[in-house]
């Protein structure tokens, strides 16, 4: 585990671009992007209006574990250090069965953070011995549902009102 979520360093559109796993009580990343996302990007994530992140909102999504809750960031150097762009969350659901989701800072979107995020929750995922890998996104984010689909060409979809379950076989 602790190999598959060391740092790794990229290039995502000509900046160098590193992921790592989110350590518990590194709250203020969570707050830094969420604080980036606009309100209908915080609504295309949590699927409900999100105007604050609580106390008990950043707790669960810093409650990491390494194995059933996993979380990484994406990073870019910037003037004072790695500033956070992305996060990508890792749950597990069942046996073999996990599910993963990502949030963007709106500044970062359409640059291959998401991407980089959903490729490496994917590696993890294989790694911890999950053979699926599940989403669910709201029919109105088609950029999500684009994304899943080219990086998942055979991902069974299924439209269950306003969300799309997306279910992925991996390893």
């Amino acid at each position: 585990m602790n190999d598959v979520c060391a740092p790794t360093y990229g290039q995502v559109t000509g900046k160098r671009l590193r992921v790592r796993p989110l350590a518990r009580g590194e709250d203020d990343i969570l707050q830094d992007v969420f604080d980036g996302m606009s309100v209908w990007s915080r609504y295309q994530r949590y699927h409900t209006a999100m105007p604050r992140l609580t106390p008990a909102n950043r707790a669960a999504l810093s409650a990491v574990d390494g194995r059933r809750r996993v979380a990484l960031v994406a990073e870019r150097i910037g003037p004072t250090g790695w500033v956070a762009e992305g996060l990508g969350h890792l749950v597990a659901t069942g046996t073999g069965r996990a599910e993963l989701a990502v949030e963007v800072i709106d500044a970062a979107q359409g640059r291959g953070v998401g991407k980089t995020l959903l490729r490496h929750l994917t590696t993890v995922a294989e790694a911890l011995g999950y053979d699926v890998v599940e989403a669910a996104v709201l029919t109105s984010n088609t950029t999500m549902l684009g994304l899943l689909h080219r990086l998942f060409p055979d991902a069974r979809t299924t439209v269950e009102g306003e969300t799309v379950a997306v279910e992925v076989r991996i390893g």
